[in-house]
């Protein structure tokens, strides 16, 4: 992930000094998931960029250039309020990934009128919210919602709800705790790793903007690249991130071949009672006859009663014999749909390098060519402590594999989205344990169903969890398992997007 808390922190604070004063001359939808303000300050002309991807959140300005833009259907309304407006301040929302940026117009009638335009930098759940008098003018994504916060017209503007402590409250003596992703705001995995090892608190941490691989800091990382600004870092392009262009493929293939199957299984099993009508022409008194029909069975009368016996009676023996190999098909075909679109799911959640997912794909004989030889992403799940209780997250498909057939007991709790790529998680507690609806939340979250208002978790014990043999360790079979039905709160959202 790109932002964390600390990183907004410094950002904030170097952007509200570069952009203060600037006035918005231009709004523009530049692509997917993109918009750029053209800034105008002392005869100098910006472009700030404003990049909610997924799986790469990030704010930078250039210097001016003419570009194309595209149209969205929110952005008339960003432009006919805020073109013309001045840049106030910019500054960071507590220690949050949350930059609210003040801004003033002028009206002949209203006076001074101040907007805020809050930019949550929050991975997937990236959003950019236009307010006046904390209530909703404008927001790129809109939602309404009975059990997390709605963001629509006029309604009004709340923050995520947190009840952490800020990162400048963080203290030595607290550094010590294995999990300060739960105790302090804006913390990430990354940063965590980093104050454990250095022994330093997160504003103690010295700014050195750098890029290793698909990810960015606001100190520097043995390996990676240093900038010597946030907004050189922002700008610069991090590691290729590959397109998942080969599993649509491979996924569209299958898709199209199970509607095939399902014919030619219906087909067969159709012409099943052939040998009833076989038997009955074989005791037909005259099977050398030409005849219409015999009781019920319409026959051709240019063909004798016994060559149409014959006939049926192959039919018969050739969906005897195709229907186990149909089934056996659809069977292997639906398996490897689940696996190609969990391997999906784990690329476009970045939860997977590339070359791993190619790695896996050579291994289960979808491809022929091998990635490059380099050493694999080692196998880190996500290791969860609460109240002496122990939850194990795979976060892709190697890790699920891992959890579920290495780290588990026969005893823990195996949960896993119904129907649906996601996370194997490992529950080491009681069913009645806060530990256990924890448990619940993780298995919803890290699934492809993380933003329905509730989500079908199935629960298992260990001991019911069985590997499908010759498939990739992932794809298991359940003997029984206890559906629940999980809701996500926007405060546990909240935890899961730093983990």
């Amino acid at each position: 992930m790109s932002f964390d808390g600390l990183m907004m922190h410094h950002l904030t604070k170097e952007y509200h000094d570069a952009l203060k004063h600037h006035r918005i001359d231009k709004i523009m939808y530049l692509n997917h998931d993109v918009f750029v303000f053209e800034l105008y300050y002392q005869k100098e002309r910006k472009l700030f960029y404003i990049e909610m991807h997924p799986n790469d959140n990030r704010l930078y300005y250039t210097p001016y250039k003419e570009i194309l833009s595209d149209s969205h259907p929110s952005i008339s309304m960003f432009k006919k309020t805020l073109i013309r407006s001045h840049i106030k301040t910019i500054k960071q929302y507590q220690t949050d990934r949350v930059c609210i940026i003040t801004l003033e117009s002028y009206d002949a009638f209203e006076g001074a009128i101040k907007y805020e335009l809050i930019l949550e930098m929050m991975g997937k759940h990236a959003n950019m919210i236009l307010t006046k008098d904390q209530k909703i003018i404008e927001a790129y994504k809109k939602m309404v919602s009975e059990h997390h916060r709605s963001i629509a017209y006029h309604l009004p503007f709340q923050f995520f709800p947190s009840h952490k402590k800020p990162l400048n409250l963080c203290q030595l003596d607290d550094i010590e705790h294995h999990d300060l992703m739960t105790i302090y705001e804006g913390m990430s995995q990354d940063l965590m790793s980093y104050i454990h090892e250095h022994h330093i608190k997160p504003l103690d941490i010295p700014l050195q903007p750098c890029i290793k691989g698909n990810k960015r800091y606001s100190y520097h990382v043995s390996g990676g690249t240093d900038f010597p600004c946030i907004n050189d870092m922002m700008k610069a392009n991090q590691t290729k991130v590959h397109s998942d262009d080969i599993l649509v493929r491979l996924i569209n293939k299958r898709e199209q071949k199970l509607p095939k199957l399902l014919d030619d299984l219906s087909y067969h099993q159709s012409h099943l009672k052939d040998y009833l009508k076989a038997e009955t022409l074989y005791a037909y008194s005259d099977t050398k006859a030409y005849v219409d029909h015999v009781d019920d069975i319409e026959l051709d009368r240019q063909k004798s009663v016994h060559e149409h016996a014959q006939a049926f009676l192959t039919s018969y023996n050739k969906a005897k014999r195709a229907i186990p190999q149909i089934e056996k098909q659809l069977h292997d075909t639906r398996k490897e749909l689940t696996l190609l679109k969990q391997l999906t799911f784990d690329l476009n959640s970045n939860s997977a390098s590339y070359d791993d997912i190619i790695n896996i794909l050579y291994q289960e004989h979808f491809i022929h060519k091998k990635a490059p030889a380099k050493k694999m992403t080692p196998k880190k799940p996500i290791e969860i402590h609460i109240d002496n209780h122990l939850i194990y997250i795979g976060k892709n498909a190697n890790m699920n594999a891992y959890v579920t057939h290495e780290l588990s007991k026969p005893s823990d709790y195996f949960m896993h989205v119904k129907d649906a790529p996601g996370s194997h998680v490992i529950c080491r507690a009681p069913k009645e344990s806060h530990a256990f609806s924890q448990a619940l939340q993780y298995a919803a979250y890290f699934s492809s169903l993380n933003k329905a208002s509730k989500i079908d978790v199935m629960v298992a014990l260990k001991k019911d969890v069985k590997k499908i043999p010759g498939a990739h360790g992932s794809l298991v079979s359940v003997k029984s398992y206890t559906s629940y039905m999980v809701i996500l709160d926007d405060e546990f959202v909240k935890l899961c997007e730093s983990l």
